[in-house]
Formats: C-alpha cells, sequence, structure tokens
C-alpha cells in the first residue's frame, strides 16, 4: 500500500468515525427537542390541569373570600368616614364605590373560574385518550420527527420545517398517532438527511450539533426549575395536598367568620343599609 492510498483510507476511517458522531449528535438533539416539546406541550398542561383538579376549586374560594372580605372592610371604612363628617351614609354611594374598586378583582375571580374550568376539561378530554404504548409511541415518532424537521436542525426558512412543522405540532399537541405516523412516512421521503463527506465540514457540524445540544439541554433545565415544573412531585405527595387543604378551609373559614363580624357591626349602624348576604 502506497502512502499516498495510505492516508486516503485514514482519510475515509476519520471520515466514517464523525459520520458517526453527527448520526449520534442528531439522535441526542432529537431526543432533547422531543423532552422539550413533551415538557411545553403536554406535561405543562397536565400539571396545570392536575393543580385545578386537586387544589383549583378550594384556591378559587379562598379568593372569592378574601375579596368578600376587602369588601366588606371597605364598606365599614366608608360608612365610618359619612359618620365621622356628619352625615349619613349614602349606601347607594358606597355600593358604587365598591362596584368601581373591586372591578380588577371580580375579573381575577372571574379568571380564576376559567382555569379552574379549563383544568378539569382539559383533564376529562385527554383521560384514557392514550395508552402507556401509545403515548411511548407517540413520544418516539415525535423524536424521529425533530431530528427530520426540528428548525435547531433544519433552520426557520427550511421549505419541508414550513410545510409540515405546524401539523407535527398539533398532532403531538393532540395525541394523534395515526397521524404522526403518516407524517413521518412522508418527511422521511422528502428529507433525505445530508451527511458532510469532508473532514472540516464534518468538524462544523459536530460544533454546531454540540452547541445546540448544551443550549437544548440548558433550556430543560431551566423550564425544570420554574413552574409548573418545579412541582410536579408535591402535585405527587397526597400528605402535602391534604394539608395544603385543609389549610385553605382554615383560611376561608376565618375570613368567613370575619366578614360576618364585620356585617353585625355594620347592621349595628342604624345610618346604613347593608347590602344582600352572598351566597
Amino acid at each position: 500500500m502506497t502512502e499516498a492510498s495510505g492516508n486516503s483510507l485514514q482519510i475515509l476511517l476519520e471520515a466514517a468515525d464523525k459520520q458517526q458522531r453527527v448520526v449520534e449528535l442528531r439522535r441526542l438533539l432529537g431526543e432533547v427537542l422531543e423532552q422539550l416539546a413533551a415538557m411545553e406541550e403536554r406535561e405543562k398542561p397536565y400539571l396545570l390541569a392536575t393543580f385545578q383538579k386537586l387544589l383549583g376549586e378550594k384556591e378559587l374560594d379562598l379568593l372569592i373570600a378574601q375579596v368578600e372580605n376587602r369588601q366588606m372592610r371597605r364598606r365599614v371604612e366608608l360608612a365610618m368616614m359619612a359618620i365621622n363628617c356628619g352625615q349619613a351614609p349614602d349606601n347607594q354611594q358606597i355600593e358604587w364605590r365598591i362596584e368601581q374598586e373591586f372591578l380588577e378583582w371580580r375579573q381575577k375571580i372571574e379568571r380564576r373560574k376559567e382555569e379552574y374550568l379549563n383544568g378539569i376539561g382539559w383533564l376529562t378530554q385527554m383521560s384514557g385518550q392514550l395508552s402507556p404504548q401509545e403515548g411511548e409511541q407517540l413520544k418516539r415518532l415525535y423524536r424521529d420527527l425533530c431530528k427530520r424537521l426540528h428548525p435547531d436542525v433544519v433552520g426557520h426558512d427550511s421549505p419541508i420545517y414550513q410545510r409540515y412543522w405546524p401539523q407535527v405540532q398539533t398532532a403531538y399537541r393532540n395525541g394523534d398517532v395515526s397521524m404522526m405516523e403518516l407524517l413521518l412516512s412522508v418527511v422521511s421521503g422528502e428529507s433525505g438527511e445530508e451527511m458532510p463527506v469532508e473532514l472540516p465540514l464534518l468538524d462544523g457540524e459536530i460544533e454546531r450539533l454540540n452547541v445546540q445540544l448544551a443550549d437544548a439541554m440548558q433550556r430543560v433545565s431551566l423550564l425544570r426549575s420554574q413552574p409548573p415544573f418545579v412541582y410536579a412531585a408535591t402535585l405527587r405527595d397526597d400528605a402535602w395536598i391534604a394539608a395544603r387543604r385543609s389549610q385553605l378551609d382554615a383560611n376561608i373559614a376565618q375570613l368567613k367568620a370575619d366578614s360576618a363580624r364585620l356585617r353585625v357591626w355594620l347592621e349595628s349602624l342604624p345610618q346604613v343599609q347593608t347590602p344582600p348576604r352572598s351566597h
């Protein structure tokens, strides 16, 4: 074997090793990108919905009790201001002030109600939709599609990304395994992953993939440190849930008792016509 042919063989072997490294990095990047998508598209709404199922109604009741208590305290304050000025409290004027001042709080209560109902609705919709085997199949399909379509791999300007990626996201979000299989078949026929053959190009591709992989893994770590993911273990702790519900009940009872005490005091003022009790 001549020196030239030996060098050529060495270059071919080195290129093959680097090509294998590119394949492995693409696989790892696909797995991490699939994990990110699973966190955002499925785990996050599941955790939020689970929180609503376990604690949402109690948290809503607490918010309502807090707002009603603040309203009652404000009624007392406005009534006393009028009495201290030697005037009979104008109940209609007081209620108008309450209406204006607590508008944002009422809107917050409505948003909280909507979050609670949406969470319960999401759990109802998703329950029984996928078996554990189908869930694993869905993740595998998404991982394969990430390796071929994800913008971190092919770029946002890629025609195949623009054509199919939105459909992949929708199918994954809806747990549509059959659509994911169809998309993978179509994309596999069109994508044809290109593999560099020259050593400098392979080195550049390896460097690019390493940077993207590190960035994706950092994003996973960052998400895990933020709500609602940071509460995943807590929401599986039955003892913690029971203690939290008990604490919420105690807080609600205390607020209602205080509101009742204020109402009795307010009703003792003959000048004031108190509003109807809320139910």
